[in-house]
Formats: C-alpha cells, sequence, structure tokens
C-alpha cells in the first residue's frame, strides 16, 4: 500500500525519520521489563514450591507478550516519516499497528520554520523538534524527535526557495 502519490515532476528530496536514540530507550526500557520477573524470582524463592513449572510457563508467556510489543513500537518507529518532495512535505505518522495519519503541507505556505532542543541529552545528540508555521489557520506542523534539527531546516528551507525560483522561472517564462 502506497502512503501517498507524488504528483507529475514531483520527486522526494528527502526522507526524515526520529532519532534512534528513541528506540534504544525502547529495546533498554523493554530488556528491564524482562529482568524484573527473574530479579524478583529471586527473592521469592522458596515461595512457589511445587508450582515452579507453572511459573516459568507463565513467564514464557510474558516474554512472548514482551516481544510483540516491542516489534509494534518498533514498526511504529520505522513507519513514523517526514518525506519532503520539491513541492510538499508529507507527514505519515503511524498512530497504532493498522492505523496511520498522513498530512501534506505545501512548500508554498510555509512562512516559519523554527526548531526547538530542550534538555542535556536533546543538545548532546542534536535532538530537535522542528515546527513549521503556515500561511492560514492550520496548526503548527510538528516533526518531533528530529536527528540534527537545524540540518532538517536548512534542507527544508534549500526546497522551498528552489520551488519558488521554479515558479518565478516559469511565470517569467510566461511573459
Amino acid at each position: 500500500m502506497k502512503t501517498f502519490e507524488l504528483g507529475q515532476d514531483e520527486y522526494i528530496v528527502a526522507i526524515f525519520r526520529k532519532h534512534p536514540f528513541y528506540i534504544w530507550i525502547s529495546i533498554a526500557k523493554y530488556i528491564l521489563i524482562a529482568i524484573l520477573p527473574v530479579l524478583a524470582s529471586v527473592f521469592i524463592g522458596n515461595v512457589l514450591g511445587d508450582y515452579s513449572e507453572y511459573a516459568f510457563a507463565l513467564y514464557l508467556i510474558f516474554l512472548i507478550i514482551l516481544w510483540v510489543s516491542f516489534f509494534i513500537e518498533y514498526t511504529d518507529f520505522m513507519l513514523d516519516t517526514w518525506i519532503l518532495t520539491d513541492d510538499r512535505l508529507v507527514d505519515v505518522e503511524q498512530l497504532a499497528l493498522f492505523s496511520r495519519r498522513i498530512s501534506t503541507l505545501s512548500l508554498d505556505r510555509i512562512q516559519d520554520i523554527t526548531i526547538e532542543q530542550v534538555g542535556f541529552v536533546d543538545s548532546m545528540l542534536g535532538i530537535g523538534t522542528v515546527f513549521i508555521q503556515t500561511a492560514g489557520t492550520e496548526d503548527e506542523f510538528k516533526i518531533r524527535g528530529m536527528r540534527n534539527p537545524s540540518h532538517v531546516k536548512d534542507i527544508i528551507m534549500q526546497t522551498y526557495q528552489g520551488s519558488k525560483d521554479r515558479v518565478f522561472e516559469k511565470i517569467s517564462q510566461l511573459h
């Protein structure tokens, strides 16, 4: 299933994803959750007695549920993308396993692009949010968790400037 169709003479300039730091945090979270029952069993120890086989089976079921949950989160991470073409910016947001929202912003509607980096981790790893203010009453277009947001801003601005130059070139050819 295609997420969107490219227009005639439209090409993809860049594809952006969240910083890999977020998936590493998720991996650490799931490893910690998987280890907690093992640590708890050390303290519970002999309390289970004859039921230790059942506890082990429940633990395996728990691990399978964790494994599936992690891959759902990983799928969400990988499918959240921002696609910059020479005419527009497309935000593909995976809401759930079988649910997504696709928003499109025409580059000629951009009025302002702001980046924000909050906190020590964001500053050290170069993670930030790109806010794109549009002409009209719509909300800001937000790209959260972006790697190197100033570079993303520069690419969007250069693409916007290039599309403006092409429009002016076409208008001047008409006269």
